[in-house]
């Protein structure tokens, strides 16, 4: 089967059948394209047609199915070091270098004549090229007819029809891709713009056009001869290899854009991982969840954070900063549950670190959602000053150290005894009706701060342990303003009994 080669359009008019005027060929390379007002389609939508952005091979063209991939033809490779160029909407020529091109293979392993290159950078939304949507009918029989716009070299572009579908036997090389196949006889009358491979057209995107709108089904591939002098064209036919095409792109992200996406539904929530505390590190967790049957295809969402991450990461996840405060993350395909977690070498000293989602995946209407994960208090936070943070400082002077105060609720700034709800910092010891009694102040959320504090007894002061001697019974007065009085008490003995709290903190 020869390759493809320049494309024949039956009554060619320029004004017709070339996409864009002043494309980079003769009589000058550098020319910027401009895009055709009267095309036989609305040449806009189709600027995710590339070219290579070469002196020589300009005139050769793929198509853009994803922001980082091209589709081109396995027998009709790029060279290392080629660009890729697209026209944006702003009118200017934007080149990407690619990093690879692998051939698509069929279910039997083989590689077929269908080429996925990957481009280093992504094509921004912003240049205004839109990359083409796949045709995603129930099967072949559905497409049998349809008519078709077929792209060829040198931004000539022609019509034809879906004829049939094979796949090619003996023919090394082609052999192994499905094909979609249009017919074309010179000799005869046909319709001015029917069209026919000739050299350079291989690799170069076919549409059928729904409702205005270019749906990929098809890369141009070679042809054959027929009796009477007719030719029958071959398109690599891409919608037999959606599965294939998705497992390639997802390391990158991305799955094929489906025409026609199956309906489904994604929900999303925002909640602390463990405990979350203020200047300390912690994560955040974004749960992303497909509620539907259906796979959802290209899912992104968009977080903007009160107080910048370090990072942002998920398994199946591509996640890319934006801004310091802005992170974009996405994913080819979502089936079920995904999780994203944002995390700080330090939270911020807030109440709170909010969280605004915006969340877009193929066929679904975009959602936004906003959170609020409340930040824990820690001893940092609480302390404020760092030149009085040390656990036993007493920068005020009032013979209670940092940490106590900071369990009992003192304030380290202030020289007193008392808390900030007038109870006494220090444990206080007395006998009462024949019973040793200690009493000291906790914080009631003492547990989620990290706080512990413990009785601890000895006879002789040379050694401590945690083994209340017999008869201890212990009670928690009401709450006082978020603070509580822990009373131990016991029999008294014929022994000595020490009694010491002991209060530690873990964050």
């Amino acid at each position: 089967m020869p390759c493809a080669e320049a494309l024949e359009v039956r009554g060619y008019v320029q004004s017709l059948h070339n996409r864009m005027y002043l494309f980079p060929g003769l009589p000058l390379f550098n020319q910027v394209p401009v895009i055709n007002p009267t095309f036989i389609a609305d040449a806009s939508k189709l600027r995710a047609v590339g070219w290579p952005a070469h002196e020589t091979e300009w005139y050769r063209h793929m198509g853009l199915i994803s922001p980082k991939h091209v589709l081109l033809a396995t027998h009709y490779p790029m060279d290392a070091g080629w660009k890729v160029a697209f026209l944006g909407a702003d009118g200017v020529q934007h080149e990407y270098d690619f990093v690879s091109q692998v051939a698509v293979v069929n279910p039997q392993g083989q590689p077929t004549d269908l080429l996925l290159c990957t481009l280093a950078t992504e094509v921004p939304v912003a240049t205004g090229v839109v990359p083409f949507r796949v045709l995603n009918l129930a099967g072949e029989s559905a497409y049998q007819n349809s008519p078709l716009l077929v792209c060829g070299s040198a931004v000539s572009a022609g019509t034809a029809v879906v004829d049939g579908f094979t796949t090619l036997v003996n023919d090394p090389g082609f052999d192994t891709t499905r094909y979609l196949y249009f017919d074309y006889n010179g000799s005869l009358p046909g319709p001015v713009g029917q069209c026919n491979y000739t050299g350079g057209d291989s690799g170069a995107p076919t549409w059928v056009m729904v409702s205005g709108e270019p749906a990929l089904v098809g890369v141009n591939s070679g042809r054959d001869p027929l009796p009477g002098g007719a030719f029958r064209n071959y398109a690599s036919f891409v919608p037999a290899y959606l599965t294939e095409l998705d497992g390639m792109m997802e390391a990158e992200g991305y799955h094929v854009r489906r025409f026609y996406p199956e309906a489904t539904s994604v929900v999303d929530g925002v909640a602390a991982d463990g405990v979350v505390r203020r200047l300390k590190a912690g994560e955040v967790k974004i749960s992303v969840e497909n509620t539907g049957a259906a796979v959802a295809h290209n899912v992104s969402v968009r977080l903007t954070f009160s107080d910048a991450p370090t990072g942002v990461s998920g398994s199946g996840w591509v996640c890319e900063a934006e801004s310091a405060t802005v992170w974009r993350c996405r994913r080819g395909g979502l089936a079920g549950l995904g999780e994203l977690l944002a995390s700080w070498v330090a939270l911020p000293d807030e109440e709170a670190v909010t969280v605004g989602v915006v969340r877009t995946f193929d066929g679904g209407v975009e959602a936004t959602s906003e959170a609020a994960v409340s930040l824990l208090e820690s001893y940092g936070s609480w302390i404020g000053d760092e030149e009085m943070d040390g656990y036993g400082a007493d920068a005020d002077g009032d013979g209670v150290s940092n940490l106590l105060e900071y369990a009992g609720g003192g304030d380290p700034q202030v020289a007193s005894m008392d808390s900030t709800v007038g109870l006494g910092l220090l444990p206080e010891w007395q006998v009462v009706d024949g019973e040793w009694e200690v009493s000291y102040v906790r914080r009631v959320d003492a547990a989620a701060r990290g706080i512990s504090a413990v009785l601890e007894f000895s006879g002789d002061l040379d050694g401590w342990t945690e083994v209340a001697p017999p008869g201890l019974t212990s009670r928690v007065g009401a709450p006082v303003g978020g603070y509580e009085v822990v009373t131990a008490s016991g029999p008294l003995g014929p022994g000595a009994l020490f009694v010491r709290l002991r209060v530690s903190l873990s964050e």
